[in-house]
C-alpha cells in the first residue's frame, strides 16, 4: 500500500500512518483493517 500513500516516515513501521491517494486505497486499507481485527 505504500505507493498509493503519502510516506511520513521512512523506514516505515507498523504505526506509521496511512494517508491514501484515491478510493481505491481508501478501499484496500479498509479491507486490511477488517482482515486485522
Amino acid at each position: 500500500m505504500t505507493k498509493s500513500c503519502k510516506l511520513e516516515e521512512i523506514p516505515q513501521r507498523e504505526t506509521t500512518p496511512f494517508h491514501p491517494y484515491s478510493p481505491y486505497t481508501v478501499a484496500r486499507q479498509c479491507a486490511f483493517w477488517m482482515v486485522n481485527a
